[in-house]
């Protein structure tokens, strides 16, 4: 896990400004591929031009020389184990990475109520396979993170946020939205918001 312990340094308001004066800040940015393209949701009808994979990617690949370096996309409409060759053939051709990859848990009409949390078994079910292969596809691609639903960035170590928290309610509800990612042998890191941490 990544040393944070330096953000706890306390600093009087002259070392404060000094620092700030003097920090500098690397950024880096990424995108999600959905920009280029409006979709079709069960929220709105499809709007602007559709495109293929390819063309997005195309792009991605313009915007390089501005700063772009990251593509986020949602499994399984946007990356999925059909187009995984056409996405790491990009990144090795161009340098660019998938920083992430999200499992997409709200556009189906089978999560209308909910996905990982949600009250129909079924769906609660398919969102739990759904993260699992979301999972798999962002061990091969050695992604950084992911995001899933309510839950904030995970990595190796899974930090809980109050949101996600207040969001799923009781603990046995959220033993049943962690069940995926305990299967894959991640673990939660204990945090001012999720004291019960494994």
């Amino acid at each position: 896990m990544q040393d944070l312990s330096y953000q706890a340094t306390r600093r009087s308001p002259e070392e404060l400004i000094r620092h700030l004066q003097n920090f500098e800040l690397n950024l880096r940015f990424s995108a999600g591929i959905w920009f280029f393209s409006g979709s079709n949701s069960r929220f709105h009808i499809r709007y602007g031009q559709e495109m293929s994979i390819e063309e997005r990617l195309e792009k991605f690949a313009s915007l390089k020389e501005y700063g772009l370096e990251g593509i986020e996309a949602h499994y399984p409409n946007e990356i999925n184990e059909h187009n995984l060759p056409l996405y790491k053939d990009f990144c090795r051709d161009t340098g660019m990475k998938v920083v992430t990859v999200v499992p997409n848990l709200f556009y189906e009409e089978q999560y209308c109520y909910g996905s990982l949390s949600s009250p129909l078994p079924a769906a609660r079910q398919s969102a739990i396979q759904r993260v699992k292969e979301t999972l798999e596809i962002n061990k091969e691609l050695g992604t950084e993170s992911m995001l899933s639903g309510r839950v904030s960035t995970v990595t190796k170590i899974l930090s809980v946020s109050i949101s996600a928290r207040c969001a799923v309610g009781s603990p046995p509800a959220w033993q049943k939205l962690w069940t995926p990612y305990r299967e894959l042998g991640w673990r939660w890191s204990p945090s001012p918001t999720n004291p019960g941490a494994e």
